[in-house]
């Protein structure tokens, strides 16, 4: 994989993203064409290819939320694991240049780990993601397992692991659950044929 490091939220990770399939939006790319989530996706990459800007941002409150608080929460998961993490930095995947990732933290030098952070506005969403049942996305929701399904493609890692990061409020104290997930060739094939 090539590791570009370039700080998030900056006009030179959005260069570093134009034209690329990223792990973020997998999920989209699964989508029936005709959807809204695939039809926006399509239409953003096209955007990027023509160098127009952009009909649809990321700027909905939950997206507010995590960018508020992710440091925060990796922060947590250092100080529960004893390890430093890297940041800012974008993948690419050695033989396809079209396809990238921006992984919440890396670990390691050279890199031997990934995560993903989700920060939950809400005590419910926190307790459902940590409790959900048994399913074939390995307890994730689709769009968060192909997201980290195209993760480990592109750095050829054998697990991932999701950060489900809850601040706390007037009436619950800052809760934080750590879940490895595992690499899944075939659903890895999957997304390749996508």
């Amino acid at each position: 994989m090539k590791i570009v490091k370039v700080e998030q939220g900056t006009d030179a990770r959005d260069q570093v993203r134009v034209g690329k399939v990223t792990a973020s939006m997998m999920d989209s790319v699964f989508a029936a064409p005709g959807k809204k989530s695939y039809d926006v996706a399509m239409n953003n990459l096209v955007c990027d290819l023509q160098g127009v800007e952009r009909f649809f941002t990321e700027d909905e409150p939950w997206f507010e939320h995590g960018k508020e608080h992710e440091a925060e929460a990796i922060f947590a998961y250092e100080l529960r694991h004893g390890v430093d993490t890297w940041r800012d930095v974008f993948l690419i995947h050695d033989e396809l240049p079209w396809l990238g990732c921006s992984p919440d933290f890396l670990i390691g030098e050279p890199p031997t780990e990934g995560g993903e952070v989700k920060c939950r506005r809400y005590v419910a969403s926190y307790m459902d993601s940590i409790h959900a049942p048994e399913n074939r996305y390995q307890r994730l929701g689709r769009a968060y397992f192909l997201q980290i399904q195209t993760a480990m493609l592109i750095t050829g890692f054998e697990r991932w692991t999701l950060v489900n990061y809850y601040i706390g409020g007037e009436n619950a104290a800052p809760r934080e659950a750590d879940r490895d997930i595992l690499r899944d060739d075939a659903m890895i094939e999957r997304i390749l044929e996508r």
